[in-house]
Formats: C-alpha cells, sequence, structure tokens
C-alpha cells in the first residue's frame, strides 16, 4: 500500500487554525517554561535565601514555573492573534492557515523539539506528582510539567544532527537565526 501525502487543502479554516492554535499554545508553554527556568527561578531562590531550605521553597518554586508557562500561552495567543490580522491584510485567511499547518506537519525538527518536550513534561509531571507531595496544588503541577519541557526541548538541541552544507533546511546549522549570532 503507497504512502499517501497528508494533505489538508480540504479542511476547513476552523481545523486548520485549530492546528495553528495548538502549535502556538505548546511554543508558548515552551517559553514560558524557559522564562521560568531562566527568570523566576532565581528570583525565588533570592527572595527565600536564608529563610528556607532548597526543598522548603522547591513548592514555591514550582507554582511560579506553572504560572510563568501559562504566560507563556498567553502570550503565543496575543502573537497569534496578531498574526492572524496579517493574514486578514493579504485577504487569504484560508489559504495562509492551510499554508502554515501544512508547513508545520512536515518540520522534522519542529515535530522532534515537540516529541522531547511532550515527553519531558511527562516526566516531570509524574516526578512532581510522585516525589513531591506538597507540589503546590496543580499549578505545582504544571510547573513540573514546564521544568520538563524546558529540559525535553534543551535534550532535542543537545542531540540533534547539524545539517551539512548544501542540505535541506536554512543552510549550515538548524537554525538561522542562531547561526546569524553565532556570525
Amino acid at each position: 500500500m503507497a504512502s499517501k501525502e497528508w494533505d489538508n487543502t480540504e479542511d476547513s479554516v476552523y481545523l486548520n487554525f485549530g492546528r495553528l492554535t495548538w502549535h502556538v499554545s505548546k511554543k508558548g508553554f515552551q517559553l514560558g517554561s524557559f522564562v521560568g527556568i531562566a527568570i523566576v527561578t532565581p528570583v525565588v531562590l533570592y527572595r527565600t535565601r536564608g529563610k528556607s531550605s532548597f526543598s522548603d521553597a522547591l513548592p514555591q518554586i514550582l507554582r511560579y514555573q506553572g504560572i510563568s508557562a501559562i504566560a507563556g500561552i498567553s502570550l503565543g495567543g496575543a502573537m497569534e492573534a496578531t498574526k492572524m490580522m496579517s493574514y486578514n491584510k493579504v485577504g487569504d485567511v484560508p489559504g495562509a492557515l492551510q499554508d502554515r499547518a501544512y508547513r508545520l506537519h512536515y518540520n522534522k525538527g519542529q515535530n522532534r523539539a515537540d516529541l522531547f518536550s511532550h515527553l519531558g513534561s511527562s516526566i516531570g509531571i509524574l516526578s512532581t506528582w510522585y516525589w513531591i507531595k506538597a507540589a503546590g496544588g496543580v499549578l505545582g503541577l504544571v510547573g513540573g510539567a514546564s521544568v520538563g519541557a524546558a529540559l525535553g526541548v534543551l535534550a532535542h538541541v543537545a542531540t540533534m544532527e547539524k545539517k551539512q552544507k548544501g542540505e535541506e533546511g536554512e543552510g549550515e546549522g538548524n537554525n538561522k537565526m542562531i547561526d546569524e549570532l553565532h556570525s
């Protein structure tokens, strides 16, 4: 049986919008996760220094980490709304949504990053639930998933293969923006 290429040209604009919204939500969660680890966690540790041990501060860290991840989803939604307005100016919202959903479906690097993020989130939430009994409620569990998501994306970046010049993609590296920063 021959494999058939995925085709979303006949899908409704709402289905393609849903696919794009799901993607933006995942990226927002990942962004909030990194912001939480890079900024929020050090601030909480600084504010609780000398007052409590790390294990006592951990539930608070996880709650704020969860808030950061949820804020990232909100920021992603705002960015998506802005992008939708630019699609509307062009006048081809259904075509733009279909094209973006199609490109996301076939983006191997993006799919791999999402897989690592999902695995990391799963491990993070299960670890938080199992080992940290006073995780800070639901926000603490979201925080655990957030830490796992960030670590999953870092694992993806650390283990991805470097593209060779002339290979399909952005050129010499996997991320054109990062390559430009290095030059």
